[in-house]
């Protein structure tokens, strides 16, 4: 949903990402894209999105004009799971290799700067992340059967929760 819960965003696997109207339950816009798209997040003005595709590119779009504002590159693998953070533009980005060998990275969803890399200590493949409603704790589902839980602003070290053999495909607060 977006921010304003007026839209909901359809991503992948495909080169495009629809939006539909929740009150007319129908397509109200798509976005083409030159690769396949694997992830989304909206900003908090409910105009613009994030998008991370399978080349490990992120693009930002402004909606209702169908208009990129910023693409990069920030991974060499697959770009694996987008998150807001709560009350900020900031982005969570992980990805299937890992930033500077860690498994996200905070990238700023106005400009696309990154701001920083996640945690030390090992690089756990992240399929799936999730914020508290008030952004002060970040869940990460593993493909190595993990939850991880942390506060984002120490992205020192995460607290490990193990949940089942297998690869953990989503988690929610």
């Amino acid at each position: 949903f977006s921010p304003d819960g007026e839209t909901l965003m359809a991503v992948g696997p495909y080169q495009y990402v629809s939006f539909f109207s929740v009150e007319k339950r129908e397509r109200i816009a798509e976005l083409g894209l030159d690769n396949i798209a694997v992830a989304g997040a909206w900003l908090p003005d409910s105009e613009r999105v994030v998008v991370g595709k399978t080349n490990g590119t992120l693009e930002s779009w402004h909606v209702p004009s169908a208009e990129r504002i910023w693409s990069r590159v920030a991974t060499r693998g697959e770009i694996t799971a987008l998150a807001l953070r709560p009350g900020t533009p900031e982005i969570f980005v992980a990805t299937s290799s890992g930033v500077l060998d860690r498994p996200f990275s905070v990238v700023d969803g106005k400009r696309g700067n990154l701001h920083s890399t996640g945690w030390e200590g090992g690089r756990p493949r992240v399929t799936s992340m999730a914020f508290s409603p008030d952004g002060s704790r970040v869940a990460f589902a593993t493909k190595q059967g993990n939850i991880l839980n942390l506060q984002p602003g120490s992205m020192v070290s995460a607290k490990r929760i193990h949940s089942h053999e297998g690869a953990i495909r989503g988690v929610a607060f």
